[in-house]
């Protein structure tokens, strides 16, 4: 079993609201100096792989990015947590694409890694930390030809050809069985809370040249990498604005101030 996860790099979600800056030409969020980390579900994908290969030792878990340069490092995170090879794609022409864009691209690559060791499961997030629109895991399996589970939050192999699929519920979980090749977006769940990097993963993936690839090793139709191709407009992307208001309550004793509270809460409609 081969299962390869793709992962992608974002500005870290935990950053004070106050220094995210968008760019209103591209409608993006300017990195400038802002840490970046591996997406929160695409992390999750990543530990749900590696459970799977935990219990079955002969399986194999390949990182998958597309992104610019410092991409990399979120490839050396999920290697860093256990996962094997890794490769990047990274060139010019894939800045601006959308999700359909992107989902084109990452096939090419699969179809690359392919060649080498047959792709059978290929994991997703179940959408990116930043623009969250949960698209490229459906048009990647589209683009592929193979069927799609979402949001599963965890796998075990089935009869010979299938793989199982464990989805979270209200009151509890639903089980599907897929053929293989599938493509599935993975959701969070209490069993798949993904696990630190070890340090020493870390360090022996930096030592390592992470193959890159830019369009032209890929076997892509370049007319579906151009701006008219984008089957997604993102028309406006805003920051969260939030106002808060502080009044003092006057009072001299305990009792007084608790009374008047009580009044300006009525007065507010609160009780």
């Amino acid at each position: 079993m081969h299962i390869v996860v793709c992962v992608k790099q974002i500005i870290n979600p935990d950053t004070p609201a106050h220094l995210f800056q968008l760019d209103p030409q591209t409608k993006k969020q300017i990195r400038g100096s802002q840490p970046l980390v591996i997406s929160i579900f695409d992390e999750i994908a990543v530990e749900v792989a590696l459970q799977f290969r935990d219990k079955d030792k002969s399986a194999t878990v390949s990182a998958l990015s597309l992104g610019e340069t410092e991409a990399g490092e979120t490839l050396h995170h999920a290697q860093g947590m256990g996962a094997g090879p890794a490769f990047l794609l990274s060139d010019p022409a894939f800045a601006d694409l959308d999700a359909f864009g992107r989902a084109h691209v990452l096939a090419a690559a699969l179809r690359k890694i392919g060649e080498t060791t047959p792709v059978d499961l290929v994991l997703c997030g179940q959408q990116a930390g930043d623009v969250e629109l949960g698209v490229t895991g459906p048009y990647l399996a589209e683009a592929l030809g193979w069927p799609m589970v979402a949001l599963a939050s965890n796998i075990v192999p089935a009869s010979e050809g299938r793989i199982r699929f464990t989805r979270p519920r209200e009151g509890g979980y639903a089980v599907l069985e897929a053929p293989l090749p599938c493509v599935a977006t993975i959701t969070n769940d209490q069993s798949n809370v993904p696990r630190y990097p070890s340090i020493l993963g870390i360090r022996k993936a930096m030592k390592t040249q992470l193959p890159v690839w830019a369009a032209a090793d890929l076997s892509l139709d370049r007319n579906l990498l151009a701006p008219e191709a984008a089957r997604l407009n993102l028309t406006a992307i805003e920051t969260a604005r939030r106002e808060s208001h502080c009044e003092f309550i006057p009072g001299q004793s305990a009792k007084e101030k608790g009374e008047h509270l009580a009044q300006r809460m009525r007065e507010l409609k609160l009780i």
